[in-house]
């Protein structure tokens, strides 16, 4: 009876088994032949086998959601959204699988597309062309039989989307049947192994429910291409499962109306919604045997079933604006959301499945729905902190502020200047130990070994002539050269320190960039100790240069003064007079001590150069990294900006409703801020060094990510924000909404209004018009154990009159209610003035999708 409390049906009587997929009514449940029975066809090709029919207590089941025209693509979206917000990616969900199939190609989307919604090979553009193509194309069978009377002719000479026009919505899939066919074989193939069922149990710990597969057609009946193509997709599903084995297919239609309101005018859109609820009505009747050809080399289709084992429809609000449209969208997707990855789903399930059979209907049914939430939004927190904390870190690690880090790294940089031997004096003993090497001697012995013969010759130092000391003037300049003002050669001493000046600059170069690189790879430091590293490092070798060059100016007049005073008194041993004899004896001296110390200096003149030209390159070097990090930071900017642009599709969370915020956030984005201020900056320093762990083992290093953003840039961020989803689970608040209800509701008096409030919001939008008042099945989903207890006894005394059936629902807090049994006849879209709608539609714009049936008023 209809005062019978639902809760009481649903108890399982002793030693029977619980309800697991409902079917359609009065059908037995779903069931798989054995392999034996299953005969391979031509169109079967490479297809496999539905496996054995496996059940369990758990909540998962294989589905495939097929989403039709711009409605249907808003809800997969809105569905999306909500599985990456709860789960951080929706692949780790693959057990649920969407196709988008659409006339309307302009807002295809890209491979950049925002995360977590519809990835482009989920999307299937079924394009309108010109009337000549239909006309040509071999393939496509015979198009008068079932098209209106000269619609075809009505394309326009650039075809967009079917455009409100139902048959050119079925014109365009029938186009199309190839690509959309194999595109759902290939959907459904993928159930045919345990490890999509597997793989989302891993992530999700909800347990088996069935490997049976349920199909799910969501489209606007208002428009041309969810309309137009609904009825022909869910056959042809119903056909593509059977030809895999799955003999007793379940597909079910979630639908979108406008509503029928007397007082405005006909629409053409209450029209189409007229004329498809009626189509619907027909086979769901089973009035006669559904039929197409869509291809001339298959045979045609054919089902004498109904096409949908469950119908859902819900009713859009007034006005075109799509915004209006939202919160009915995202309720239908939050309700499908636990239908497929949440216990409640089962519990809803079995609720409907004993409303049938306790109240069966005469007519075809269908069910419409509201609900409405009270959440303690951590999965939407959790989705919004992880994009944010992604978003601080790279902001961190590309700033500029490096004053906290200027003398840490001035510290470590001394250290490196002694053990990478950058000092000047490290750097002028390697070249003074490249000169030792070449002479295999000391150079002051060498040199002295030139001019020790010429003393020995000359004990008095009277006998030395100008030829012996020209002589020994020759074998010193060989070595070291002439000064840079006179003509001649360097030396050869010059080519072995120029020889190991490349081999040095080159090697500390390498030091340099080694330096540069190190701070990107160090956290706490990172670009700005990177800069801070390269700018200190510039001013380090300028500042030797500086040091460095008065002393070689000097150095060099005392060469050249010293070159010239030596060949000035070798020319004066020559000279004769009056105290030649005496002059001779103090320039032989003279001369001697000339030529022993030139060529020391001169040696330190070369070292002195060449000291200054590592120096110097080096210090012109630092620019060249300072543009590198600079080219690092422009690739890091450009990853958190597309971390921005990712977030903008999900500021709120999915589904109508209230959220359990903190004290003083208004919205998601500032409770995932109050979460990430509150982090320990020691936690904050763990996460980078485990992070910076996983990018050398898998990037080997930032820097390399930095120089290859195309290559490297996206399994990066994919890498960041896993890593910082994890990090970030394990430090919020892992409470259940219930228990944050009650943490936030500590006021006597106030939650029981908000419970209640959150009941009456749940009504459904969609009223029947039949003189019956409808049963109604109320769902409370609400975390297990003591809060959850706790809670559900203050449900059933906020709202006495609701008989309330408990459901497990971990991460929520939701009042379901649902018309389980609405008879398609009561519904106001097959009423009067929206079948006024469609009588006023007229040829240019005809209701049916096919004339080749002859449709009957629901009412008759």
């Amino acid at each position: 009876a209809p005062g019978t409390p639902v809760s009481s049906l649903l108890a399982p009587a002793p030693g029977s088994a619980r309800l697991v997929t409902p079917g359609a009514p009065g059908s037995d449940p779903a069931q798989t032949l054995n392999r034996p029975v299953i005969f391979q066809t031509a169109r079967m090709g490479t297809l496999g086998i539905a496996p054995p029919e496996k059940t369990g207590d758990g909540a998962l089941f294989p589905a495939l959601i097929v989403a039709l025209g711009g409605i249907g693509r808003r809800v997969a979206e809105e569905l999306k959204r909500a599985i990456f917000d709860r789960y951080g990616a929706t692949d780790r969900v693959p057990n649920v699988r969407v196709l988008c199939i659409d006339t309307d190609g302009t807002d295809a989307p890209a491979g950049d597309g925002p995360r977590g919604l519809i990835a482009p090979t989920e999307f299937v553009h079924t394009k309108l062309n010109r009337s000549a193509h239909y006309l040509q194309r071999d393939t496509l069978p015979p198009l008068d039989p079932w098209l209106p009377p000269g619609a075809l002719y009505k394309l326009p000479r650039n075809p967009g989307p079917a455009n409100g026009v139902r048959a050119f919505g079925r014109l365009a899939l029938l186009d199309n049947y190839r690509t959309v066919a194999q595109r759902l074989r290939q959907e459904i193939e993928t159930f045919l192994t345990d490890e999509p069922l597997a793989q989302a149990d891993r992530a999700t710990k909800l347990g088996l429910r069935t490997n049976r597969p349920r199909a799910y057609v969501i489209a606007g009946l208002a428009g041309g291409t969810g309309s137009g193509t609904f009825l022909d997709v869910a056959f042809l599903l119903r056909h593509e499962l059977r030809q895999v084995g799955y003999m007793r297919p379940e597909v079910a239609g979630l639908f979108f109306v406008p509503p029928s309101d007397p007082k405005a005018p006909r629409s053409a859109a209450l029209g189409n919604t007229h004329a498809a609820l009626a189509e619907l009505h027909h086979f769901q009747a089973k009035r006669t045997r559904y039929g197409a050809a869509f291809d001339r080399a298959e045979a045609p289709l054919s089902d004498e079933n109904p096409p949908f084992a469950r119908v859902a429809v819900l009713q859009l609000p007034k006005g075109a604006d799509p915004a209006h449209a939202r919160p009915v969208l995202a309720s239908a997707a939050r309700a499908l959301y636990h239908e497929l990855l949440t216990p409640a789903g089962r519990v809803a399930d079995e609720g409907r499945d004993v409303y049938r059979n306790a109240f069966p209907a005469p007519a075809p049914a269908c069910q419409t729905f509201g609900l409405f939430r009270l959440s303690w939004p951590r999965p939407e927190v959790l989705a919004a902190a992880t994009r944010r904390f992604a978003q601080g870190q790279l902001q961190r690690w590309i700033g500029k502020e490096a004053g906290h880090l200027r003398e840490h790294i001035a510290e470590w940089l001394a250290r490196q200047w002694d053990e990478r031997r950058l000092s000047f004096a490290a750097v002028t003993e390697t070249f003074n130990r490249c000169v030792r090497d070449t002479l295999r001697e000391e150079p002051e012995r060498v040199f002295d070994a030139f001019v020790d013969p010429l003393r020995t010759r000359t004990p008095s130092g009277g006998r030395l002539d100008a030829n012996s000391a020209c002589g020994a003037l020759d074998q010193l300049l060989k070595l070291v050269g002439k000064p840079e003002c006179e003509n001649g050669s360097e030396g050869a001493l010059v080519a072995t320190l120029t020889a190991r000046y490349e081999e040095l600059a080159k090697e500390t170069e390498g030091h340099l960039a080694v330096m540069a690189a190190t701070f990107l790879e160090v956290p706490q430091y990172r670009l700005p100790g990177a800069e801070e590293a390269v700018r200190q490092i510039g001013e380090k070798f300028k500042q030797q240069v500086d040091a460095l060059e008065p002393v070689r100016a000097d150095l060099n007049k005392e060469v050249r003064a010293g070159y010239a005073r030596l060949i000035q008194t070798i020319g004066a041993l020559g000279a004769s007079g009056l105290g030649a004899m005496t002059s001779r004896k103090a320039n032989a001296a003279e001369v001697l001590d000339l030529l022993r110390s030139y060529p020391r200096k001169r040696l330190q003149l070369h070292v002195l150069d060449m000291a200054l030209s590592v120096f110097r390159k080096l210090a012109g070097n630092a620019p060249e990294y300072l543009r590198e990090i600079n080219f690092c930071r422009a690739t890091l900017g450009e990853l958190q900006a597309a971390l921005v642009k990712d977030a903008a599709p999900a500021p709120t969370s999915t589904g109508p409703g209230k959220m359990i915020l903190p004290d003083g956030c208004k919205d998601l984005t500032a409770a995932a801020d109050q979460f990430l201020a509150g982090l320990p900056a020691e936690d904050l320093l763990a996460f980078d060094e485990k992070l910076q762990k996983d990018i050398n083992r898998k990037f080997r290093g930032l820097g390399s990510v930095c120089l290859k953003p195309i290559e490297k840039g996206p399994a990066f961020r994919e890498l960041m924000l896993t890593k910082a989803r994890e990090f970030l689970d394990t430090k919020l608040d892992h409470s259940d909404p219930a228990a944050v209800f009650f943490r936030a509701r500590t006021q006597k008096g106030t939650a029981e209004p908000l419970l209640a409030e959150a009941f009456d919001e749940a009504t459904p939008d969609l009223t029947p018009v039949g003189a019956d008042k409808p049963h109604e099945l109320v769902v409370f989903g609400a975390p297990p154990g003591p809060d959850g207890d706790r809670l559900l006894a203050l449900a059933k005394s906020a709202v006495p009159s609701a008989d309330l059936i408990p459901a497990p629902l971990p991460d929520d807090i939701c009042f379901y209610r649902e018309l389980p049994q609405v008879p398609l006849t009561d519904l106001p879209q097959l009423g009067a003035h929206a079948r006024e709608a469609y009588l006023h539609m007229g040829t240019d714009h005809p209701p049916h999708a096919r004339t080749d049936v002859p449709w009957a008023a629901p009412n008759s």
